[in-house]
């Protein structure tokens, strides 16, 4: 298997906090089969640069749910036109 960079684990990141708003992180890290604590730090590095936002979860007290940011969601579409542009010259 090979190894994911770091750009494809934010991406990977982004994209899975996209289709399921108000995920929390622990089921993130298992979404995007990663350990919590490597998910962990990059979200932090996602949350100080405001691409995604850490709210108090309304079901569950204690527990947090990701969102994306206005920044975050243009960020994700700017991404997907990348990657379909490098799909398109067989660099993907």
């Amino acid at each position: 298997m090979k190894k994911r960079s770091r750009l494809e684990l934010i991406m990977e990141i982004l994209e899975a906090i996209n289709s399921e708003e108000g995920i929390n992180p622990t089921w993130l890290s298992i979404k995007v089969n990663l350990s919590y604590d490597r998910v962990k730090k990059i979200l932090d590095y996602l949350i100080a640069r405001g691409l995604v936002e850490s709210l108090p979860s309304d079901e569950r007290k204690g527990f947090t749910k990701l969102v994306l940011t206005t920044k975050g969601m243009e960020l994700v579409k700017e991404l997907r036109k990348m990657k379909s542009l490098l799909r398109d010259y067989g660099l993907l």
